[in-house]
């Protein structure tokens, strides 16, 4: 009688840790944000108007409760551009009548005119993730 092997299929080399679950997720999200928060305010930050800085905790949580590090951080980048491009040549933009309103901090309806359709893009990840098949 012929026995019939089963072969093993190879151990990778590299093993990559699981993505968080979206509470644990969502849990660093807040106690990241909620820091940040609590520093920027503490230092007296003027990149976000109070209202603002309520609006991109909000989004913060939901891109990194969502979508990671790497969602958040994105964000974050384009904030951090966007608010260095507001303020080059700011007394000039003064000047002409062109610049931002309140010396360029974002507000709430910066922060979602921005962002909500990345957190609705975000939100979804959740709810259709991509088939794998």
């Amino acid at each position: 009688s012929s026995m019939v092997h089963a072969r093993r299929a190879p151990q990778p080399v590299l093993s990559f840790a699981a993505p968080p679950s979206i509470a644990t997720a969502a849990v660093q999200a807040i106690v990241l944000n909620s820091g940040l928060a609590a520093i920027g305010t503490a230092l007296g930050q003027r990149v976000l108007t109070p209202s603002g800085l309520v609006s991109a905790w909000v989004l913060g949580v939901t891109l990194w409760s969502t979508l990671g590090w790497q969602g958040w951080a994105t964000c974050v980048f384009y904030l951090v551009c966007g608010s260095a491009v507001t303020k080059l040549k700011m007394a000039e933009k003064e000047a002409k009548g062109i610049a931002e309103s309140r010396g360029g901090a974002r507000g709430p309806e910066n922060v979602w005119g921005s962002a909500a359709t990345a957190a609705l893009c975000a939100i979804g990840t959740v709810y259709m993730p991509l088939a794998t098949t």
